[in-house]
Parts: C-alpha cells; sequence; structure tokens
C-alpha cells in the first residue's frame, strides 16, 4: 500500500451494486465573480465533478429545480440573492441537499450556521472543501488532490458536516 504525501486529500470512485462505476456527482457551484466561477468548475470537473455554473442566487436556484444535484456551493456576498437567502430556498425545495457557504467574507452572521452545512474560507486549501464536499455527498477519498493555494476556514471547521 502506497503512502499519501501528507497534506494530500484523495478520491475513491465507488462501485455501485451492478459493479459499474457511479455517476460523477453534481454540483451546482453559485459565485457572482465569473472568472473564479470558470477556475472552480474546471478543477472540480479535473476531480470528477459534474458542475453547473451560476452567477446569481436566482439562476443556481433554477439549475438545483431542473437536475439532480449532490450539492450546492455558493458564495456568501452577491448582489441580489446572497449566499444564506440561497441555502434558505435550496433547504425549502430540498431539505437535505447539502449547501457549503464557500465565501471569502469575514462577516457572515451566526444565524447562516443553521441554514448551511459546511462554510468554507475561500483562502483556506482547496483540498479541505474537497474533503467537506466529499464528506457531504458520501465519497469516499482515494486520488491525491494538489490544489492551487485557499479552502475551510480554521474558525468554522467543525461547523455541522
Amino acid at each position: 500500500m502506497s503512502k499519501q504525501p501528507q497534506g494530500s486529500v484523495s478520491i475513491k470512485v465507488r462501485a455501485t451494486t451492478t459493479g459499474r462505476p457511479e455517476p460523477p456527482s453534481t454540483l451546482v457551484w453559485i459565485d457572482d465573480y465569473k472568472p473564479a466561477l470558470n477556475l472552480y468548475k474546471m478543477l472540480f470537473e479535473l476531480r470528477g465533478f459534474n458542475v453547473l455554473t451560476a452567477s446569481t442566487g436566482d439562476e443556481g436556484l433554477r439549475l438545483v429545480a431542473a437536475n439532480h444535484v449532490d450539492a450546492v456551493v455558493t458564495d456568501y456576498e452577491m448582489p441580489g440573492m446572497d449566499g444564506e437567502a440561497v441555502a434558505t430556498s435550496v433547504k425549502h425545495i430540498h431539505p437535505k441537499l447539502p449547501v457549503i457557504l464557500f465565501s471569502g467574507s469575514s462577516c457572515i452572521p451566526a444565524r447562516v450556521e443553521t441554514v448551511v452545512d459546511a462554510i468554507c474560507d475561500k483562502t483556506g486549501a482547496r483540498e479541505e472543501l474537497l474533503a467537506v464536499i466529499h464528506r457531504l455527498v458520501g465519497k469516499e477519498l482515494d486520488q491525491p488532490f494538489v490544489p492551487p493555494q485557499s479552502g475551510l476556514h480554521p474558525a468554522t471547521s467543525s461547523l455541522s458536516v
């Protein structure tokens, strides 16, 4: 058995009861900053996810309503509908659908923690964000993930994940 480099996170593709690999998990990623949205789509598709993107909360909710989705990743500070409103709306549509607040804001009200399943900091390590996503969608980790720098905020790492 080979050793993983320290600090690396890995992904394992699980087989279904028929022995075929599971289809990729689908994420809806909502962020009003389009360059970052495109980057996250590329990074997480390289990690085996299907990523649907939206640059507004309303657009993201339409994607959630129209597709089978395994988790939602949303920014907090966005014009119009903020991440808290997105999470609240998602939970009304699909109460068990995991919602991850992925934000660079240091001013997230405590009440938001009761609506989302995890809060990850955009300046933290991506492997921690990946681990949170995998934990919430029920996937095991097996392949190393070597991300660009940034992920999970230390103060929120123990939030109901």
